[in-house]
């Protein structure tokens, strides 16, 4: 009967023969085992007691004393530092959630595509010389370059949507967080995924009846997070460059192993039934990933227990004899190789199709010169984070010794059936007769000696941020133990700045060469023609950190020199300065700025108010003018009563000094109120208005006597009692001067009599 991997009855068929002839998986084993022990000793000094610092994990007790507690206190100075840095990042980089990436065709095309000219196909047998020749008399025929600029607009469209799909923010992060906690991140692309989505399908017979769904298969090619504790390079490596081969280690269930069997990506099905019909479990005592110090281990058997070794290198074409056919190589002595060994045999081998590109991309807190692995905040930090340890768990046992209440007896003076290890409150003491209960029980204080250790702690935490290059969360600058001197400040932010930036450049190297990777396979597996161009992935990360940290800084101050000189203001065009501004503090310009349409309506609007503006002022400086014409004539006209008032009053005293002269009595003064026009002109106002308040009343009867012209006025001095006779103020003024003139006085004693 046949082998069934899902049938427990059945049995494998082996074949011991081709087990021991597998050498291509024993060679890939011993180059594994060969790169595990050469960076063991990092892993265990330098990795593992990271995660432990990260994790709030204690190997031992800072100190071996019997008042240690079990869990001494854990100043978590290494999660502060690594989460501060991290933050910082996501916020230089992935500002909105953006990957900051663009797709650009190369300046100097080295193929154009087929579908654009029909001539192109031969641009790979071309010189350098005819190539430029020929873009040169393309150019002239064609949009050349419009037209790769849009096609690779439409390859970064594509991308996008695979990098959104496949959560590459989320891998992303996970290399960065180790990169900032150990020093070193990877990420490895392409790595061809199967992705589902729903298809919706409608049923029709002259009208929609049904809709259907299906689910859809597609094979994308993403970027994923790979653990560097997942990752052996080559024994003595440097950087990359310098790696002869890669092997990443995977970890799989019996149900995973299995998954392998259904694939149609060339695994070979008969050496996977043959590992798990053995049941060849050949991973190591080596911890994959540090445990989780929030889990409890069972001690129970692992759940994943095979061990997938994946190898990306360069290998003999002996070795490959039996695995790969030689018709494929042809007469090279050294291929580049992918192997997959699963236990003890080989379950895939092919050719490379990375033309000898490794898929893995490195980067680094900070490089370490001769080594792949680079340092990270721990290692910079490890003797601070240990000494924060000692000295918390020192001022912890300090306080509690002090504040402890001890008591010395004196045993020789208590009863002997008293237990003095068991006191409790409220235990009735028995004391021997004649014994001083103050000499008796003596309580003893001990001193606090924990005075110093804050400031110790202080010192420590900020040695850790200059360290490491960061600053607290929520605390920042205000710190107590930050420096406050300028000269302090600046170099604290300057080594900050530059060690920021270079940890920005190196992930910035991950996102182009993990970007890079996707688009070189849809360059190769996409039959779409508007993706096909001959373009280069541009990390625009970098540059984007030196925009916001220098060139802003340098914008500000230049625009605060120039506000300060008002002839260069009136040279510069300010408003263009608006957008490079708003994105210094992180703004969105088409949020903050107005369109060109809110300009036309404010303008509009502004031209509406400063038109009304000026109807306004000219309406104001029109009834100004008028205002200033009525007083022209009410004082004009007020003149001309003034002066004929004076003119009256002339005459009468003319023809009183006339009467004197002529031995004549002129009597009482007469009064000259009814000589004036603006008491006449008041009177009258007077009568006016008690005319119409009893019309208004309706009031019956006979009306009230009102004061005639030439009358006396009802107020003011009261009237010349000896005249008799009332002429009207006109004619008066006639008569007495024409006798002023003549000479001829009325003899009567009536001043008011006519002449």
């Amino acid at each position: 009967m046949a082998y069934n991997p899902y049938d427990e009855n059945t049995e494998p068929s082996v074949d011991e023969s081709l087990t021991r002839s597998d050498t291509l998986a024993t060679l890939v084993r011993e180059k594994f085992e060969s790169a595990s022990t050469y960076r063991k000793n990092i892993e265990a000094d330098r990795w593992l007691p990271g995660e432990d610092a990260f994790n709030g994990k204690f190997d031992s007790t800072p100190y071996d004393t019997d008042s240690a507690p079990n869990r001494p206190p854990f100043m978590q100075i290494t999660r502060r530092e690594v989460s501060s840095a991290h933050i910082k990042i996501n916020a230089m980089l992935f500002r909105n959630g953006e990957i900051p990436f663009t797709i650009q065709p190369t300046r100097y095309p080295r193929f154009i595509p087929s579908d654009i000219h029909q001539f192109a196909e031969g641009m790979a047998e071309m010189t350098d010389r005819e190539r430029q020749t020929y873009l040169a008399e393309l150019r002239k025929e064609l949009p050349i370059d419009e037209i790769l600029e849009d096609r690779a607009h439409n390859i970064e469209d594509r991308i996008r949507d695979i990098l959104d799909k496949t959560q590459f923010t989320s891998e992303i992060s996970k290399s960065i967080h180790e990169l900032i906690l150990h020093g070193t991140g990877v990420m490895k692309s392409p790595v061809l995924q199967h992705r589902n989505y729903p298809v919706y399908k409608g049923k029709y017979a002259n009208r929609l009846q049904r809709i259907e769904s299906a689910i859809e298969e597609e094979l994308v090619p993403s970027a994923k997070f790979v653990s560097i504790f997942d990752i052996y390079p080559s024994p003595e490596a440097e950087n990359i460059n310098d790696v002869s081969y890669i092997i990443e280690r995977k970890q799989l269930s019996s149900v995973q192993v299995r998954q392998l069997l259904t694939l149609d990506t060339g695994f070979d099905q008969d050496a996977i039934s043959d590992v798990l019909g053995r049941r060849v479990f050949t991973k190591t005592t080596e911890v994959a990933q540090p445990l989780n110090p929030h889990q409890e281990t069972t001690g129970g058997e692992e759940e994943k227990e095979y061990e997938l070794l994946e190898f990306w290198g360069t290998l003999d074409a002996d070795d490959l004899e039996g695995f790969i056919d030689k018709s494929d190589f042809g007469d090279l002595t050294i291929i580049p190789v992918c192997v997959y060994v699963l236990g003890d045999r080989t379950v895939k081998a092919t050719i490379s199709p990375y033309d000898g590109m490794l898929p893995y991309h490195f980067g680094y807190w900070q490089q370490v010169p001769h080594s792949i692995w680079g340092d990270g905040i721990f290692w910079s930090i490890r003797d601070i984070q240990s000494l924060l340890n000692f000295t918390m768990a020192m001022y912890v046992e300090g306080k509690q010794i002090s504040s402890m209440p001890l008591l010395a007896v004196d045993p020789s003076q208590i009863g002997h059936e008293v237990d003095l290890q068991n006191l409790e409150p409220g235990k009735p003491i028995t004391f021997l007769p004649g014994t001083d209960i103050n000499s008796a029980f003596r309580s003893i204080v001990i001193p606090d000696v924990t005075h110093g250790l804050m400031d110790m702690m202080n010192f420590l935490q900020k040695e850790a941020n200059l360290s490491s290059g960061q600053s607290p969360i929520g605390i920042g600058q205000s710190a107590s133990y930050q420096t406050k001197t300028a000269t302090g400040m600046s170099l604290l932010n300057t080594n900050s700045q530059k060690q920021t930036a270079s940890v920005i450049q190196s992930i910035s190297r991950i996102l182009q060469g993990s970007i890079d990777g996707i688009y070189r396979w849809i360059l190769v597996d996409s039959d779409d023609p508007n993706l096909h161009c001959d373009a280069e992935a541009i990390c625009t990360g970098y540059e984007r950190f030196v925009a916001e940290e220098i060139h802003n800084q340098q914008m500000l101050q230049f625009l605060q020199i120039v506000m300060n000189v008002p002839a260069l203001v009136n040279l510069m065009k300010i408003d263009r300065f608006a957008k490079p501004m708003l994105r210094a503090f992180s703004l969105d310009p088409d949020e903050m700025l107005k369109t060109a349409e809110d300009l036309q309506r404010d303008q509009q609007q502004q031209q509406a108010a400063m038109q009304q503006k000026l109807e306004m002022e000219a309406k104001v400086k029109g009834l100004e003018a008028q205002i200033e014409q009525q007083q022209v004539k009410l004082k004009a006209s007020l003149d001309e009563r003034l002066s004929i008032g004076e003119q009256r009053r002339d005459l009468e005293i003319q023809k009183v000094l006339k009467m004197l002269e002529m031995g004549v009595d002129p009597g009482q003064p007469s009064d000259f109120s009814d000589l004036s026009v603006l008491i006449k002109e008041e009177m009258a106002q007077v009568r006016q208005r008690l005319l119409q308040s009893q019309q208004m009343e309706g009031m019956s009867g006979a009306p009230e006597q009102l004061p005639m012209a030439g009358s006396p006025p009802v107020t003011g001095r009261a009237a010349n009692p000896r005249s008799k006779q009332t002429v009207a103020a006109p004619e008066r003024v006639f008569e007495a001067t024409n006798a002023a003139r003549t000479g001829q006085i009325s003899p009567s004693g009536d001043t008011g009599a006519a002449i």
